[in-house]
């Protein structure tokens, strides 16, 4: 798994091209709390380039979510393939996480 970060406008674009899986969830995980912890109004994931993500991962994005909004944040998901998005839903976690 690659991740590349940028930024523009007050929002932080975390890219991830790969696989959340075993191997790679901690340091995906790292660069969320990175995002979130620098006080960003706004961090995106683009997981157009991912097709699998693993329970690790889910927690990952839920935590980021959960730090970024006590801060005054918030994290949405973007270019998520409709398999990712199911994990989402079977674990509710899209009724708390933004879609764009």
């Amino acid at each position: 798994m690659k991740i590349d970060r940028t930024s523009k406008d007050g929002t932080v674009l975390v890219k991830v091209d790969g696989d959340i899986d075993y191997d790679s969830s901690r340091d995906f995980a790292d660069e969320l709390m990175c995002c979130v912890a620098a006080k960003q109004p706004r961090v995106e994931i683009d997981m157009s380039g991912c097709r699998f993500i693993n329970s690790a991962g889910l927690g990952a994005v839920a935590a980021a979510v959960a730090v970024a909004r006590a801060r005054g944040g918030d994290v949405v998901l973007s270019g998520v393939s409709p398999s990712i998005r199911k994990l989402f839903a079977i674990t509710a976690l899209d009724n708390i996480i933004e879609f764009k």
